[in-house]
Parts: C-alpha cells; structure tokens; sequence
C-alpha cells in the first residue's frame, strides 16, 4: 500500500513537472514574437560596451517590451544572438523582439543619406544638416577669418578649414553622426578627384596651384545656369586674368558679405573694398566662394578658347557673351535695363 501511493506521487510530480516545462518552453518560445510597443517610427542606441542583458533593460525602461525573466532565458537559449553591434537601430511598428534582436546581431544599424547641393557654400550644408534633425552639427563658421571651426565635440577639433575643398555629393551617414565626419567624407573624395583630374590636365595659364584651380571653379559654379555653358564662361575669366583685366563678379561680393546676404548688391557693396569683393581688387579672391561641381573644376581645367570678356544674363539661365565693352553694355541695357 505504502509503495503505490509512492509511485502514484511519483507519477503524479513527473505529469505536474512535464506541464511545468512545457509551459516554460511555450512562455521561452513566444518571447520572440512579442511585438514591440512602438507607436510610431523611433530610434534606440546600443551604446559601446552594451550586451543584450542591458539592452533589454533599457527596452523595458522606455516601455518598448514589458519586463519579463522568459526574455533572458531565450537569450541564455540562443547564446549566438547575445553578440550585437553598437549603433542606431530602427524600431517600427509591427516590429518583433526577434526582429529586433536579429538587426542588432548582424548590425543593420539605422542608415541616412544627404546630398550636398553643388555650388553651395559649407555654412549652407550646415544648414541643410541641421534641418534633417538627425546630424550633430559640430562645424562653426567664422565669417570674419572665413573659415570653419570644429567644436570639442568633433575627433577634428584642432582643425580649421576653407570653403571649396568638398565634393558636392550625396552621402551617406548613421544616425546622429557628426557633421565634421560627412564633410571629410566629402573632403577625401575632393582629394580623390584633383588627384584623378591632375594626373589627365595641366593647370591652365595663370592658375598657379590647386587652391586657385577650387577658386576659380567656384566662380565659374557661381556665375552658370546652364551647363554646356561651364567651358565658355571659365575661358572669359581666364581671359581676363590674362589681361589684368578684374572679374567683377557678383557672386564673390555675395560670398564676402556672408550668410547675413539679403538678396540685394547694393552700392556700397560695389565700392566696399573687401577681399572678396572681384570688382575692387585685381585677380582671384583669397579662397573659392563655394563648393564647385566636378564640371565647374574640369570647366577651368579644359577652358573654351573664346575672345569673349565679358557676360551678362539673359533671364533664361543662359549669358550673352560680348568680345568689347560698347556690346557688352548694349547687352545689358537689352537683358537687364530694360527688364519690365
């Protein structure tokens, strides 16, 4: 009698035990699929150092899954997807913590990209960097050196640098990098091209190194609306370098004056004799006005050969070229003078 009650016991622990695991493996299996409590597009950092131990404590600090033991056996059960790579992750509605933890592992973290807008100037890219509320903007401009300045915050903040020396591109970047990492992306593949251009171009006459080379692509950037354009309109001011004739261009007057520009040349800026200011002091100003286009610097590198010095717009993006003053003044009263 003694022993079947034992054995019953026995069997009746085993059945109770048989539930109990397979009620742990049904509660370890479902933990995958819980959806995340996401209400819209947001995302979560998995900072240096972390490990999923602590990333699922974050998670259930900031409501994203509710906080439960059966999430750290299943990670202790799949011990390959404790390995995670830092970064910005994108969490989505809809999304599962197995998702989630399967971006984590191979590291497909959050990726954005930006185009740095040809002829623009850096202080612009800023701008534009700053709209997207996703970059640190860690690159100040100080209109009085015209140069840019890194902050602490950037790994090149014992650097200055001057416009022109960037490719306009698009770039990508992760979430919340540092404006200073995108503009030396755009910085090294400048150096990239003027290597490449170097080795097939001889610099022009009258252009003296690379920096006057960006100089002047940057004007001629500045002054083209229409592209085929480009190799004409480098070859009227490598003519009038030619001569010691002055560029007396609008767009190095514009650059001077700064972001504080309001859309109108007034005299005073005509007459201000500034660095930049083309129609006051002879030959290129001290450094480009903007960020020029690959065409604008191969434009200055393989010139159109023209008796043309002078320029005026017509209102349609295209230019009417003059070879003497008399035509140039006489395109000026038609296409600016006389404008309605």
């Amino acid at each position: 009698m003694k022993i079947y009650s034992l054995s019953k016991i026995a069997i009746v622990l085993s059945v109770l035990l048989i539930f109990i695991l397979l009620g742990a493996l049904w509660r370890v299996s479902a933990v995958p699929q819980t959806s995340l409590i996401v209400q819209d597009e947001q995302f979560f950092e998995v900072k240096p150092g972390a490990n999923m131990t602590s990333v699922l404590r974050e998670l259930a600090e900031k409501e994203v899954i509710e906080p439960s033991f059966w999430q750290s056996v299943w990670i202790k059960s799949n011990p390959k997807l404790a390995n995670i790579q830092q970064g910005w992750y994108q969490l989505s509605i809809g999304m599962t913590l197995l998702n989630f933890v399967q971006k984590l592992h191979v590291g497909h973290v959050v990726e954005h990209k930006i185009t740095l807008v040809e002829g623009f100037t850096v202080w612009q890219w800023l701008e534009q960097m700053a709209a997207t509320g996703d970059i640190i903007i860690d690159v100040s401009y100080d209109h009085d050196a015209f140069e840019y300045q890194f902050t602490p915050l950037s790994k090149h903040h014992q650097m200055t640098i001057r416009e022109g020396y960037f490719a306009p591109d698009t770039y990508a970047y992760a979430h919340q990098a540092k404006a200073s990492d995108i503009l030396f992306a755009a910085y090294a593949k400048q150096r990239q091209q003027l290597k490449a251009l170097m080795s097939e171009f001889t610099l022009p006459k009258f252009i003296h190194n690379e920096h006057e080379l960006l100089t002047l692509a940057s004007i001629v950037e500045k002054e083209t609306g229409t592209a085929k354009e480009r190799p004409i309109i480098a070859g009227v001011f490598l003519s009038r370098l030619a001569k010691n004739m002055r560029l007396q261009t609008d767009p190095t007057i514009i650059y001077g004056i700064g972001p504080s520009f309001n859309g109108d040349i007034t005299y005073a800026d005509l007459r201000a004799k500034t660095p930049y200011n083309t129609y006051r002091i002879n030959g290129l100003t001290p450094t480009p006005i903007a960020n020029p286009s690959l065409a604008s610097i191969k434009a200055v590198l393989a010139p159109e050969q023209t008796d043309a010095l002078y320029f005026v717009a017509r209102g349609d993006g295209t230019h009417e070229f003059s070879k003497t003053l008399a035509a140039h003044n006489k395109a000026v009263k038609k296409y600016q003078l006389t404008k309605p």
